[in-house]
């Protein structure tokens, strides 16, 4: 049998060794450290049985990319981008949320602190990573493909490599090594990933341009290769048309709008509203 970990909780030790020879794989997704439930996993897999880790606050599809209100998807759980893909450690669970639900960033120094250790036998029962997209909120194919691209980028890169090398890090040296393999993460993606996918006409997603207006000047920023951000200061949604943001531009309107544009795809529009 298979089944989620719920099959694999709150049996007695003799009812665990009869069902865990049994099983063909458990696959936990509750790994939220807010709801205090992230060691489930490691609980599952030091029991016995084979665990294919299903991270909900990683790879969850269905969950919207951001908080913005115009991304289609679910929130229950917070958000999940490809990053979050990216972040995950099979076998550091602890450190694979690198922010809580809010957005707000996590100390990962402590994430382990008190928590489940996983064993030597339950190592070896860490069968794989797996990613879900639920179709509550899906009502077109497209819908599919823009859940999946480059959302599935995550869990193709930490399937693949299960030990990065900033996983063997600490403090700011990891941090930094963790931002350097992103910012390649997200240029392979940009200049190989979404060029195919433009050729096969998937809708894959494009984030929405950063923001921030900083003394007099306006900021912005995107991780993708090769896009364009174009905005506007009257209060109209920006086009192809638009004036393009290269490098930091003296800026005194009361709203700016933005979008990324890039292989014949447009991002949600980003609004920044200065008081």
């Amino acid at each position: 049998f298979s089944g989620w970990q719920e099959a694999a909780l709150g049996h007695s030790e003799a009812t665990d060794r009869h069902l865990n020879r049994l099983a063909a794989g458990v696959y936990c997704w509750n790994t939220v450290p807010e709801w205090e439930a992230d060691e489930i996993p490691y609980q599952i897999a030091n029991k016995g049985y084979p665990v294919i880790l299903c991270n909900v606050n990683n790879f969850y599809l269905d969950l919207a990319y951001d908080a913005h209100l115009d991304e289609r998807g679910l929130s229950w759980a917070g958000y999940v981008d490809e990053s979050k893909g990216f972040s995950m450690l099979p076998y550091h669970i602890y450190r694979s949320s690198r922010t809580d639900m809010a957005g707000n960033p996590v100390d990962l120094g402590i994430a382990e602190r008190g928590k489940t250790v996983l064993t030597a036998s339950g190592k070896e029962r860490i069968q794989g990573v797996q990613a879900q997209l639920f179709a509550e909120t899906i009502r077109d194919f497209k819908w599919v493909e823009y859940y999946t691209f480059p959302k599935i980028l995550g869990l193709v890169e930490r399937g693949w490599n299960a030990f990065p090398a900033w996983s063997m890090l600490a403090g700011e040296k990891e941090q930094q090594a963790f931002n350097k393999a992103l910012a390649l993460f997200y240029s392979k993606a940009s200049e190989k990933e979404m060029p195919h996918w433009a050729s096969r006409n998937i809708n894959f997603r494009l984030p929405h341009p950063g923001l921030c207006l900083k003394e007099g000047k306006l900021y912005a920023n995107t991780p993708i290769r090769g896009g364009e951000i174009r905005y506007t200061t009257d209060g109209a949604e920006p086009t192809l048309d638009s004036a393009l943001w290269e490098a930091p531009i003296a800026c005194d309107a009361s709203v700016v709008k933005a979008k990324l544009f890039y292989l014949n795809k447009e991002s949600v529009t980003s609004t920044l509203k200065v008081n």
